[in-house]
Protein backbone atom coordinates (compact mmCIF):
# COMPACT_ATOMS: atom_id res chain seq x y z
CA UNK A 1 0.00 0.00 0.00
CA UNK A 2 1.14 3.48 -0.72
CA UNK A 3 1.47 6.05 2.02
CA UNK A 4 -1.34 8.44 1.14
CA UNK A 5 -4.01 10.17 3.16
CA UNK A 6 -7.39 8.76 2.33
CA UNK A 7 -10.25 11.17 1.79
CA UNK A 8 -13.21 10.05 3.97
CA UNK A 9 -15.69 11.82 1.68
CA UNK A 10 -14.40 9.89 -1.33
CA UNK A 11 -14.48 6.63 0.62
CA UNK A 12 -18.10 7.23 1.68
CA UNK A 13 -19.17 8.12 -1.83
CA UNK A 14 -17.47 5.04 -3.33
CA UNK A 15 -19.11 2.75 -0.75
CA UNK A 16 -22.52 4.20 -1.54
CA UNK A 17 -21.81 4.04 -5.29
CA UNK A 18 -21.01 0.32 -5.11
CA UNK A 19 -24.11 -0.31 -3.00
CA UNK A 20 -26.19 1.67 -5.51
CA UNK A 21 -24.82 -0.34 -8.43
CA UNK A 22 -25.62 -3.66 -6.76
CA UNK A 23 -29.07 -2.61 -5.58
CA UNK A 24 -29.91 -0.92 -8.89
CA UNK A 25 -28.80 -3.93 -10.93
CA UNK A 26 -30.89 -6.26 -8.80
CA UNK A 27 -34.02 -4.15 -8.96
CA UNK A 28 -33.45 -3.43 -12.66
CA UNK A 29 -33.09 -7.14 -13.42
CA UNK A 30 -36.37 -7.88 -11.66
CA UNK A 31 -38.17 -5.11 -13.53
CA UNK A 32 -36.49 -6.20 -16.76
CA UNK A 33 -37.53 -9.80 -16.16
CA UNK A 34 -41.11 -8.61 -15.81
CA UNK A 35 -40.76 -6.52 -18.99
CA UNK A 36 -39.01 -9.30 -20.93
CA UNK A 37 -35.37 -8.12 -21.01
CA UNK A 38 -33.55 -8.61 -17.69
CA UNK A 39 -30.10 -7.76 -19.14
CA UNK A 40 -31.17 -4.30 -20.24
CA UNK A 41 -32.99 -3.74 -16.96
CA UNK A 42 -29.90 -4.68 -14.96
CA UNK A 43 -27.69 -2.38 -17.04
CA UNK A 44 -29.99 0.60 -16.76
CA UNK A 45 -30.59 -0.11 -13.07
CA UNK A 46 -26.85 -0.30 -12.38
CA UNK A 47 -26.24 3.01 -14.17
CA UNK A 48 -29.02 4.78 -12.29
CA UNK A 49 -27.95 3.15 -9.02
CA UNK A 50 -24.37 4.34 -9.50
CA UNK A 51 -25.46 7.96 -9.92
CA UNK A 52 -27.92 7.85 -7.03
CA UNK A 53 -25.41 6.06 -4.79
CA UNK A 54 -22.65 8.55 -5.60
CA UNK A 55 -24.89 11.52 -4.81
CA UNK A 56 -26.12 9.88 -1.59
CA UNK A 57 -22.54 9.14 -0.53
CA UNK A 58 -21.43 12.70 -1.17
CA UNK A 59 -24.38 14.08 0.82
CA UNK A 60 -23.93 11.64 3.73
CA UNK A 61 -20.16 12.06 3.79
CA UNK A 62 -20.40 15.82 4.38
CA UNK A 63 -22.32 15.41 7.61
Amino acid sequence: MSEHHENPLLRASMTWTIAGILLGAGIGALVGLWAGNPGAGAGIGAAVGAVVGFIAGMRRGRR
